[in-house]
């Protein structure tokens, strides 16, 4: 059964969440070429990453690779999948022939 650790106020809509190496990962509307990164022992921020070229206010999402130890967000607008590193290098991973509007990995 599911179990709230920790809640805290986000004064925007949440697009996508993810955990990694002990890191909450947070993409936010207010600035969804940021990706917000929070401590998981104290929930509080650490620093930003900025995903360049991530279109603001679309169907953006993004999910973890505990195998790649990096993160992957679905740009909406552009048709594509970004991978994204902890230390905030970014790249385009993949051109997709549609608009993403979720992200999931599956790692085996």
């Amino acid at each position: 059964m599911a179990k709230l650790v920790k809640s805290f106020e986000a004064p925007d809509p949440v697009y996508g969440l993810a955990v990694l190496d002990k890191k909450l990962y947070v993409l936010r509307k207010r600035h969804s070429d940021q990706i917000y990164v929070y401590d998981t022992k104290d929930y509080k921020l650490q620093t930003t990453i900025t995903v360049d070229g991530l279109t603001p206010n679309c169907y953006n999402d993004l999910a973890e690779s505990t195998a790649e130890k990096c993160l992957f967000v679905s740009d909406y607008a552009a048709k594509c999948i970004r991978k994204v590193d902890p230390s905030g290098a970014t790249s385009k991973f993949v051109d997709v022939p549609y608009e993403p509007k979720g992200t999931c990995i599956k790692e085996r």
